[in-house]
């Protein structure tokens, strides 16, 4: 990551990152390319809930970029641990820094289930999940499997629940291009990606989503996941060749 400069620490409110407008991916971090000499926070060091503290100077802020590859070149400022950048603690947003757990909560009681990526936190939200939960802060020891930064256009859906996203999946849709190179595109509709919080697994969220994938390309006579695919969501698959499975009967619209 790219180091910058010194910016003020948040104090929790009533409302969460997600909850303020923003309409421009510039409007996330306005005064990020001041430096340390034109902001005076009144805070210099950020509390983890871990308990650990992390001082706010310049050699551990660095810049995250929001999506792949090829795509606009938006970044986000992050604050990570002196020894490991890859271990990131909060983000600057709005004018504040908010802690990680923070930027995944919302306020707004109409957040919940499946709700298709729209708004621009909501793209943040989505990058954190995949890059940031799945790639560094919940990953499993001796895991090599990660997600691609999700693109602009990527359509995906977070879950919600009791006010925190705690799960996404995303879609390459069919017609969509395969890679910036190739020119190929994708012959039926793809479930790229899956991801549940450790905290929430073993409740059928990922089937959840597995059937809302479905149902929202019932018109698709085939569809398709990515590989590699992991043991519980092979499980998912099974239950949907089994005609018995309600999940199967869900999906084809049966009673």
């Amino acid at each position: 990551m790219d180091t910058s400069g010194d910016l003020p620490v948040s104090r929790q409110g009533s409302f969460y990152p997600v909850d303020l407008a923003c309409q421009d991916y510039h409007e996330l971090n306005p005064d990020s390319h001041k430096g340390p000499e034109s902001l005076h926070p009144d805070t210099k060091t950020f509390s983890h809930p871990s308990g650990a503290e992390v001082h706010v100077t310049q050699d551990n802020v660095g810049r995250l970029m929001l999506f792949g590859e090829g795509g606009p070149p938006h970044s986000l400022l992050a604050l990570h641990t002196p020894a490991d950048e890859t271990q990131v603690v909060a983000l600057y947003l709005h004018g504040k820094w908010w802690p990680i757990g923070e930027v995944l909560k919302t306020s707004s009681k109409s957040r919940h289930g499946l709700l298709i990526v729209q708004s621009v936190m909501e793209r943040v939200i989505l990058f954190l999940l995949s890059q940031i939960i799945f790639g560094v802060m919940e990953k499993p020891l001796g895991e090599s499997m990660y997600f691609s930064a999700p693109s602009a256009l990527e359509y995906g859906k977070i879950l919600w629940q009791d006010g925190e996203a705690v799960g996404f999946y995303t879609i390459k849709k069919k017609g969509s291009l395969c890679d910036g190179c190739t020119g190929q595109s994708y012959l039926l509709p793809v479930l790229d990606t899956v991801f549940v919080r450790t905290h929430w697994r073993r409740n059928g969220l990922a089937l959840q989503m597995l059937q809302d994938f479905c149902t929202s390309m019932s018109k698709e006579s085939v569809l398709g996941i990515s590989r590699p695919v992991s043991t519980s969501m092979y499980g998912g698959t099974v239950h949907l060749k089994d005609k018995e499975s309600p999940l199967y009967r869900n999906c084809h619209g049966q009673n």
